[in-house]
């Protein structure tokens, strides 16, 4: 049987973009239609301002070519042809200037400042030889430089081949005297005493800890003079070698944290000079600030007896020779004076009161101040010895340094309050805070670095000396991954009683923290105690508020701030200095308050409140008066014998590492 043949079918041809196209704008609705004629109408209406745009330019360059043909039609009279390209239009123009007659070429040079060959080549060699002797002579370089007052001094000194900074000097007849090396250094130092400066305590943008003037700059050059009378220097040079970090009174916008003793005695004195001024008296320098008046009531300001009140030859009494006069002059006159005192103000809508700080003013006569101020000089001289003393002593410990040894400045900043850039009203209510504590690590030139920034954040809100043994504890950790050479740990802070200086911490330094550090904690004086530390939380807190401000912090705990500052570029910086972020949760803060021994139960270190410096040991510390770091074989004012305070029973001594 013969085989079916098959049916040979057409295949169905696809539609074509076109036809695609069309069925589209068929099918399309009304409203499509209606937008689709709107927008090729104002596509025409585009299309016909171009060509509108067009066609005037075309005009325009019919217009410019009529001009250029006219212009030619002129030069040809005189057979000359300008080329189009800049080069050789350049080229033929100054063919025309050289083959100028003699007439044509004085008026070129006086009227149009155009110069033939050989008048520039004159020009040019008479600049060349001024060039050498200018760069070979000094003198002469000086009277020159005086002819062109009012010249261009960039394109003259680019001419001559010298600086153009030799303008801005101006010739002064004689020698200008150098200042002595040492006279600088003694200038420098005196800047940042701390009876002339005072650490800036507000946040700055820049992670640098400023230094604020406390006296005019006309005060400050006359303390520097009555201090170094043979130092040969003027005002304008003392104030030109002032250090960028100190800045002037001006710039203190708030300044706060400052001394309550040491401004008293300063409003004090200003009220007694005030009145002694008003009675055409004599007013003695010691009343200019509360340094000089510490220096008037003792021997010696390095002497201990003195300053203890255990010499019988100093006293406040010595301020009667200054001070009699104006006293017996009118006793009973009433001078107005400002105080600081705690007072008890009542709790609005309750019965409660509560004691607070506040500056007072208080009415007294002559001899009411007086003795007053003999008062306070029973004991101020200590009080600013032991500032001046510690403040010193720190600066020798960072100088100081060896190998094996690092400073740490320690201190609690002021709780940062997590807000939101746009929050509900009620969100001003119920915010949170975080601890924020940076421990500033200082080294010698052992390490790459000389600066690392420890900066502990924990939503722990006590401040106590249970969250500063973990701190140091984490520091400790810290230190062995990154700083393994170092055994020798010199921790500064403040006098605080409940986190640095009382019997838990104390007893905490005599363990080293639980560490394998040997720790020598150090305080500075009393209400004088601020430093880097303080800089570095203002750098945190700066920084924590632009990312709210700029939208990129949108968190309320503690646990996201440190993840935000973990992953940005707050964590390292450039150069010699770098940032560490750790977080301390309340869990383990709180672990370890728990696991501490009754405070009962531990012995306290007789007058505490005067130790500057503990050095643990085994089984107890040794304290001393003041902080001593001066060099062996050298003159030493501290007399004072360390003493050692021993802690009943054994502790074993563990290394503390932590888990990154």
């Amino acid at each position: 049987m013969p085989a079916t043949p098959r049916k040979h079918t057409r295949a169905k041809h696809p539609k074509t973009h076109a036809e695609i196209c069309k069925e589209y704008r068929e099918n399309a609705s009304a409203e499509t239609k209606a937008k689709w004629s709107e927008e090729r109408s104002e596509r025409r209406k585009r299309q016909r301002e171009r060509e509108a745009e067009e066609a005037a330019q075309e005009v325009r360059d019919s217009n410019n070519q009529r001009q250029r043909r006219s212009y030619t039609n002129r030069v040809d009279q005189n057979s000359v042809v300008l080329p189009k390209t800049p080069q050789s239009k350049a080229a033929a123009i100054a063919d025309i200037v050289e083959s100028a007659t003699p007439n044509t070429s004085g008026y070129l040079s006086t009227e149009h400042k155009i110069f033939k060959k050989r008048d520039r080549d004159a020009a040019e060699d008479i600049v060349n030889a001024t060039s050498n002797v200018v760069k070979a002579n000094k003198s002469f370089r000086k009277q020159l430089i005086g002819e062109f007052e009012n010249c261009n001094k960039k394109a003259v000194s680019e001419r001559l081949g010298i600086n153009r900074s030799n303008f801005h000097s101006k010739p002064r007849k004689g020698r200008n005297p150098r200042i002595a090396s040492t006279t600088i250094e003694d200038v420098v130092a005196f800047y940042y005493r701390e009876e002339v400066t005072v650490t800036y305590p507000n946040k700055t943008k820049s992670g640098i800890v400023l230094r604020v003037m406390k006296y005019t700059r006309k005060r400050t050059f006359k303390m520097f003079l009555e201090e170094y009378p043979d130092a040969k220097i003027g005002k304008t040079t003392f104030d030109k070698m002032k250090p960028k970090d100190v800045r002037l009174m001006k710039h203190a916008r708030w300044l706060q944290c400052i001394c309550g003793v040491c401004d008293n005695v300063v409003m004090l004195c200003r009220s007694i000079k005030l009145s002694m001024q008003r009675s055409n008296l004599d007013v003695p320098l010691f009343l200019l600030d509360e340094y000089s008046l510490a220096k008037q009531t003792v021997c010696s300001i390095n002497q201990f007896d003195c300053l203890d009140r255990k010499c019988d030859v100093c006293g406040p009494q010595l301020l009667r020779n200054s001070l009699g006069t104006w006293v017996s002059d009118n006793p009973n006159d009433s001078i107005k004076y400002m105080k600081w005192e705690r007072v008890s103000e009542p709790l609005p809508g309750q019965d409660k009161e509560v004691v607070k700080l506040r500056k007072v003013e208080h009415t007294g006569q002559r001899w009411e101040l007086y003795n007053e101020l003999t008062s306070y000089c029973q004991k101020f001289p200590l009080h600013i010895y032991d500032a001046i003393n510690q403040l010193s002593a720190f600066k020798k410990c960072k100088n100081t340094l060896k190998p094996g040894s690092a400073v740490c400045i320690v201190d609690f900043a002021e709780n940062y309050v997590i807000k939101q850039w746009s929050e509900d009203q009620s969100c001003y209510y119920s915010r949170n805070s975080i601890t924020v504590h940076p421990m500033v690590l200082i080294f010698d030139d052992t390490y790459r670095v000389k600066r690392d920034s420890v900066v502990m954040i924990s939503e722990d809100l006590k401040h106590d000396h249970a969250a500063v043994q973990l701190f140091m504890k984490t520091l400790a950790g810290h230190m062995a991954i990154h700083y393994p050479d170092v055994t020798n740990l010199l921790v500064w802070s403040d006098g605080c009683g409940v986190q640095y200086k009382s019997r838990m911490p104390l007893y905490n330094l005599a363990k080293n923290f639980g560490t394998n550090l040997q720790i020598t904690w150090n305080y500075f004086g009393s209400r004088h105690g601020k430093g880097e530390s303080d800089g570095e939380s203002a750098v945190v807190k700066n920084f924590l508020d632009n990312a709210t401000k700029a939208q990129q912090l949108h968190k309320h705990d503690c646990a996201d701030v440190f993840d935000f500052l973990i992953r940005s570029d707050r964590h390292i910086i450039d150069g010699k200095s770098q940032r560490h972020f750790y977080h301390v949760t309340s869990k383990e803060i709180n672990s370890v308050r728990k696991d501490a021994p009754n405070i009962k139960d531990i012995s306290a270190i007789p007058r505490v409140k005067q130790v500057h410096q503990a050095i643990s040991s085994l089984g107890g510390i040794s304290y001393s008066r003041s902080s001593c770091y001066c060099e062996a074989g050298s003159s030493c004012s501290h007399s004072e014998e360390p003493q050692s305070f021993k802690y009943p029973g054994v502790y074993q001594f563990i290394c503390y590492v932590i888990a990154l």
